[in-house]
C-alpha cells in the first residue's frame, strides 16, 4: 500500500479555507492524481478542517471519490506554542511559533551524541514532555487506521496482513503531517521536524 500524505494548499487561516493560489495548487493537484502516481488514490481521507477539506474537495470532483473525515489529522494547533501569543514568532490564528518550527540548529545540537531516539527523545527536548501523551494519541490512532488497511505494528515496524497495492491520499496539515511520519519511521520528533525546515 501506497500513503500520500499530503498537506493542504496555500491556506487562509483566519477564514480556515485556501486563498486563490491554494484553490489553484488543490486543482493541480487534483489534476496530478487523476493522472497517477503508478497508480490513482482508490481512497481519500481528510483532516475535519476546513483548509484541508477544500484542498481534498478537488482531487474528490475529479476522481469521482467521497473522502472520509479522519478527525485525529487535524492539525496541532492545540499544541503548546514558542514564545509569546502575539508574538513576532506568531503565526496567523495560532499564537506562537510551533513546536515543529524549532529551529534545526537548535534541534541538531542536542542530537549529536550520544544519538537522539525515539525513546530518548523526551529527556533531550524538554519541549516535547508538554505533547508526550497527544502524541502517544496520534500513534494510537494512525495504527488503528493502518490496521484498517491490513497492516499491524509491531515492535516499530508493521506486519502485513493482508497485501495490497492500494494508493490512499490523506489531506492534512504540515505539523500532523511531520508528525504522523516520525511515528510511522519509528524517528525522533525534532528529526523529522527539523528536517524539513
Amino acid at each position: 500500500m501506497r500513503v500520500l500524505i499530503i498537506r493542504h494548499a496555500d491556506p487562509e487561516y483566519f477564514g480556515d479555507t485556501l486563498t486563490e493560489l491554494g484553490r489553484k495548487e488543490a486543482s493541480a493537484l487534483a489534476e496530478r492524481l487523476e493522472r497517477g502516481i503508478e497508480g490513482r488514490p482508490s481512497r481519500l481521507y481528510t483532516s475535519p478542517l476546513g483548509r484541508a477539506r477544500a484542498t481534498a474537495a478537488a482531487t474528490e470532483q475529479r476522481l469521482g471519490l467521497v473522502a472520509e473525515v479522519e478527525d485525529w489529522t487535524r492539525e496541532l494547533s492545540h499544541w503548546p506554542r514558542l514564545g509569546e501569543a502575539g508574538g513576532g514568532d506568531a503565526r496567523p490564528g495560532e499564537g506562537g511559533m510551533a513546536l515543529w518550527d524549532l529551529p534545526p540548529g537548535d534541534v541538531r545540537g542536542r542530537a549529536a551524541e550520544p544519538p537522539m531516539s525515539h525513546a530518548t527523545q523526551w529527556a533531550r527536548v524538554p519541549q516535547l514532555e508538554a505533547i508526550r501523551s497527544q502524541f502517544d494519541e496520534i500513534c494510537a490512532e494512525s495504527d488503528k487506521f493502518l490496521a484498517r488497511h491490513g497492516f499491524v505494528r509491531e515492535d516499530g515496524q508493521y506486519r502485513i496482513l493482508t497485501p495490497n497495492r492500494e494508493i490512499i491520499a490523506v489531506f492534512c496539515h504540515g505539523g500532523f503531517g511531520l508528525t504522523w511520519l516520525a511515528h510511522l519511521l519509528d524517528m525522533p520528533l525534532p528529526m523529522v521536524w527539523s528536517s524539513f525546515w
